[in-house]
């Protein structure tokens, strides 16, 4: 079971529940990092919190885990964020489930306080401009669909 907190400087750190190691080991090594994530994960997602293993369901530029402390999937496939929000830019040099294991815990970086933002599939058809914020390298950029 991996546990969540929000850390002063903004951070999320991720650590495994104690008395969970060996069997997040034995988990991660059958069925790898996105599946890991989502398993020990559920207490959290199944209760409100947003635990996207890829920015890409939410249409971002990116492929980075996602986790946001309010989230809603709506009737029309798209995905409501309140709250902080936050991610993991290493994404593509760690296995942050890895890095849990071997050091006892992964901070995922503070991407923005989310206000009813609502992400959909920028080619779906929609009547109202929505605004969209891009994870970057270089930070946040906002855009107007």
């Amino acid at each position: 079971m991996l546990e969540f907190t929000e850390l002063e400087n903004g951070k999320l750190r991720i650590t495994c529940k104690k008395g969970y190691k060996r069997e997040l080991r034995q988990y991660h090594k059958q069925h790898g990092e996105i599946n890991t994530f989502l398993e020990y994960t559920e207490h959290y997602w199944a209760n409100g919190w947003g635990v996207f293993p890829d920015a890409d369901v939410l249409y971002q530029m990116t492929n980075a885990p996602v986790i946001s402390k309010d989230a809603t999937s709506e009737d029309d496939g798209s995905n409501t964020l309140n709250g902080p929000a936050w991610w993991y830019p290493n994404y593509m040099i760690t296995d942050f489930i890895q890095e849990i294991l071997d050091h006892g815990f992964v901070d995922f970086e503070f991407w923005e306080n989310m206000n009813n933002a609502n992400f959909k599939n920028p080619y779906m058809e929609h009547e109202n401009t929505i605004n969209r914020s891009y994870l970057t390298d270089k930070g946040v950029k906002i855009n107007s669909v």
